[in-house]
C-alpha cells in the first residue's frame, strides 16, 4: 500500500482560475454575501463582503449581524474592529473586538446585539451590472428592535447604494457605525476613507439629520490598534427611522466622480468615470413617490432602492 505522501502526490487536482468563480456569491445557509466588480482582476477588483447568518455567532462571540466589509484591490477600506493578534484573548480584547459597536453596522440607544441571535439573508439578485442584497438583523437585538433590513445595491463598478430601514419599541436614537485603518475624513454629511491610493466616499442621510464623530479608541480600555472608528447618530429620537449611505469606491488609477442627487422623500447618487455612468437612489421617507422613468414601484412610492446600470439597465 501506498504511503499517504504518496497517495498525495499522484493526485491531479483541477487548474483553477478566476473565471471559474463567479463576480457574486451567496451563502445562504451560512448567511455570507460577497460582490465583486471584476474578480479576474483582483488589483482593480472592488469588493463587498456582507454578513446575516442565520447561525448566530455559534463559533465566535462577534455579534454582527448585518455588518458589511469594503475593500478596493485588496486595500481595506471599511473593516471590523476585531483581530486575532498577539493581544487575543486580554481583558481588553474581547468586550470590544466581538461587539456590533466594533462593526460596520448600527446601534440602538448606544447598544447592539446580544448573545447568539441571528440575522437572515431575505433577498439577493444578480443581473444586468448590478447585484441586490437584503438582511434581516431585528432578531439579534433581542427587543431593541423590531426591524432592522438592511438593503445593498452595487452598480458596477464601484456604487453602493445602502439603506438601513430600522424601527425600535420606543423613541430611540441609531448609531451608523463605519472603521477604518487610517483616519478618515470628516464633513457635514460625508465619511471618507482612503488607504494607499483607494478610496473610499460615503454619503450620508436621514431625515432626522445625522451627527458624525471620529475616534482612534472604543472605549476607555487601551486600544491594541489604532483603528478609526466613525459613528453617525440620529439628532432626534424616534421609534421609526431610515438611514441611507451612497458610497463610491475606487482605485488609485481610476476616475470616479459622484454627485449627489435629491428628489423628495429620496436621496440618490451619480457616479461617472472611464467606465460610463451609474445613478442609485434609495426611500428615505416611506411611501414617497420616487424619480420618474423607473418601473411603476418608484414613482408609485411601493420601492425603497432603485438604480441605472452602466449598461442603461433600471433595476428596482
Amino acid at each position: 500500500m501506498e504511503s499517504l505522501t504518496e497517495a498525495k502526490d499522484s493526485l491531479e487536482l483541477p487548474r483553477m482560475t478566476t473565471t471559474d468563480y463567479p463576480n457574486v456569491s451567496v451563502f445562504q445557509e451560512k448567511g455570507w454575501a460577497e460582490m465583486h466588480s471584476d474578480l479576474e482582476n483582483p488589483d482593480q477588483d472592488t469588493f463587498l463582503l456582507f454578513k446575516s447568518s442565520p447561525h448566530g455567532n455559534v463559533t465566535s462571540p462577534h455579534v454582527d449581524q448585518n455588518a458589511f466589509a469594503i475593500l478596493q484591490g485588496g486595500k481595506a477600506l471599511a473593516v471590523p474592529y476585531g483581530y486575532d493578534g498577539p493581544f487575543y484573548g486580554m481583558p481588553e480584547h474581547a468586550p470590544w473586538a466581538g461587539s456590533t459597536k466594533a462593526n460596520n453596522c448600527v446601534l440602538v440607544n448606544g447598544e447592539g446585539q446580544e448573545g447568539k441571535d441571528r440575522g437572515k439573508i431575505v433577498r439577493i439578485e444578480d443581473l444586468y451590472g448590478r447585484s441586490y442584497v437584503v438582511g434581516d438583523a431585528a432578531p439579534a437585538y433581542m427587543g431593541k428592535l423590531k426591524r432592522f433590513e438592511r438593503h445593498v445595491l452595487f452598480l458596477r463598478p464601484g456604487l453602493f447604494l445602502l439603506l438601513d430601514d430600522l424601527e425600535a419599541p420606543a423613541p430611540s436614537s441609531f448609531q451608523w457605525m463605519l472603521h477604518a485603518l487610517e483616519e478618515m475624513e470628516l464633513d457635514e454629511g460625508r465619511v471618507v476613507s482612503r488607504r494607499e491610493g483607494a478610496t473610499l466616499d460615503v454619503r450620508l442621510a436621514c431625515s432626522t439629520g445625522l451627527s458624525l464623530s471620529q475616534t482612534d479608541r472604543l472605549s476607555s480600555e487601551k486600544e491594541m490598534q489604532n483603528y478609526w472608528h466613525v459613528t453617525a447618530e440620529t439628532i432626534e429620537k424616534r421609534k421609526a427611522v431610515r438611514i441611507g449611505a451612497a458610497m463610491g469606491v475606487w482605485g488609485p488609477e481610476e476616475v470616479f466622480e459622484m454627485t449627489m442627487l435629491e428628489h423628495p422623500g429620496w436621496f440618490g447618487a451619480r457616479a461617472e468615470g472611464d467606465f460610463g455612468v451609474v445613478e442609485g437612489w434609495v426611500q428615505l421617507e416611506p411611501g414617497a413617490k420616487g424619480p420618474k422613468g423607473y418601473p411603476a414601484p418608484v414613482p408609485d412610492g411601493r420601492a425603497v432602492i432603485c438604480g441605472v446600470t452602466v449598461d442603461g439597465h433600471r433595476a428596482v
